[in-house]
């Protein structure tokens, strides 16, 4: 996994799954906020999924927009503020 602003990625490495992926460590009461939408980078088809207690489980579509990694965009949960500043250094912590 890696985030970009409102966007967590996860990045799944081997064979193209055929089926439906489960993301065990994405359950529902581990999260904060509710997944919105999950897409393939690469892929212009729709990327079908569900969130529940037990994870978020992803159908992939049929043809594999490249080799080796897949990436998935996933949006709608809550993500760690920026800690980027124009100095460079970390933000000053509120009183």
């Amino acid at each position: 996994f890696t985030a970009k602003g409102n966007a967590l990625y996860a990045i799944v490495v081997g064979a193209y799954p055929d089926r439906q992926v489960m993301l065990t460590s994405m359950a529902s009461s581990l999260l904060e906020g509710t997944v919105t939408s999950v897409s393939l980078l690469g892929s212009n088809e729709a990327v079908n999924f569900t969130s529940d207690a037990r994870g978020l489980r992803v159908r992939f579509p049929p043809v594999a927009p490249c080799e080796h990694a897949y990436t998935l965009k996933i949006m709608g949960l809550k993500m760690n503020p920026s800690l980027n500043t124009r100095d460079g250094n970390p933000p000053a912590e509120s009183p």
